[in-house]
């Protein structure tokens, strides 16, 4: 239910932070 929606977003706002830092780098 909600925590698997909520960890899945978790889950691709640490991937948008990884190709940032990638990116950034």
């Amino acid at each position: 239910g909600g925590n698997n929606i909520h960890s899945k977003g978790a889950s691709d706002i640490a991937q948008v932070l990884k190709d940032n830092s990638v990116l950034t780098t």
